[in-house]
């Protein structure tokens, strides 16, 4: 059994090649850093790109005890062009590991990943933190349910603020690592309270992995990483759209060569729709690590193009 499901994957990669998509990612350039670079975010505005950063883990090293996941941004210059990536700074970024980082539309709330912390409820949790003026506040570990004793990662916050999904092994699921997600709703103080986890079912989840889920600001398109189904290789991107009754379709594999025999992980798309985002290490073969890159994304696998306004809302006081 096992082997005839071996051939049947191959025979389904080699249906993708023989029918590529059209494909040209460009290296993002100063968003990179000498390190590995992955867990790409673009803010709803197009003007913020954050990374999460293997502080320490140069190309062709082993990954040392004394590397750490830090959180980076970058914010986009007049001409067009990207700044280079810095650390995030305290209080988020500590000696331990942050990352896999996720904003709220208007920017004020950041979602991340921390691991093994003292208030932690199991190997690695969801925190978040709230902006006030220009600083982050300490980070907040809500606790249950959004966490769990087992194991949360990669949060995707939605653009309405209703909802977040991400990747937990928790019992209940189809598979290892399944996909889940909480209502959200903001109390009076700014803390937000979470609504137990649901797991996203069958179109979604296999009965192996599923990973770094993206809401799409259209909130109808999400697009994740799978080793469970049909594809190129262990872990490719797929999306599914959301009907008007709350169902999702089946998931649907992104193609080649977008997704290759490697593992693709950690896979975004703008507002627009029209450009998606990914780390990579092999793209360039220039001997780098993990690198961030960009692509147009093809037509038929563009969520819907969402367009939104920046303003201040003021009353007679402050008008």
């Amino acid at each position: 059994d096992k082997a005839a499901a071996g051939i049947h994957r191959c025979d389904v990669a080699l249906k993708l090649k023989a029918n590529p998509i059209p494909f040209d990612p460009k290296n993002m350039g100063p968003i990179n850093t000498e390190f590995d670079d992955y867990w790409p975010n673009i803010s709803a505005d197009g003007q913020s790109f954050s990374t999460t950063v293997l502080v320490g883990k140069l190309p062709g090293k082993s990954i040392s005890y004394t590397d750490q996941e830090d959180i980076y941004r970058s914010e986009k210059q007049k001409d067009g062009t990207w700044e280079k990536s810095k650390p995030i700074g305290s209080p988020i970024q500590t000696k331990k590991n942050e990352g896999s980082q996720s904003f709220s539309l208007d920017g004020r709330y950041m979602f991340f990943v921390a691991c093994d912390r003292k208030n932690s409820l199991g190997g690695c949790d969801i925190y978040y933190s709230t902006k006030e003026g220009d600083l982050w506040t300490e980070a907040v570990n809500p606790g249950a349910p959004l966490n769990s004793k087992d194991w949360e990662s990669t949060p995707s916050f939605s653009a309405d603020g209703n909802e977040i999904f991400f990747a937990s092994n928790r019992p209940g699921g189809i598979g290892g690592q399944d996909i889940w997600k909480c209502s959200v709703s903001q109390n009076s103080d700014g803390s937000l309270t979470f609504s137990n986890p649901v797991n996203l079912g069958e179109n979604i989840n296999t009965e192996k992995d599923e990973r770094s889920p993206f809401i799409h600001p259209d909130n109808q398109t999400l697009y994740f990483s799978s080793e469970g189904r049909e594809g190129m290789g262990k872990f490719d991107v797929f999306f599914s759209r959301k009907d008007a009754f709350g169902n999702w379709s089946i998931a649907e594999n992104l193609g080649y060569p977008l997704n290759t025999h490697r593992s693709e992980i950690g896979f975004v798309v703008n507002s627009k729709g029209d450009k998606a985002y990914f780390s990579s290490n092999g793209l360039d073969k220039n001997g780098r690590g993990l690198d961030i890159y960009e692509a147009f994304l093809d037509e038929r696998l563009r969520p819907k193009k969402v367009d939104f306004f920046i303003g201040k809302v003021v009353d007679d006081e402050t008008l």
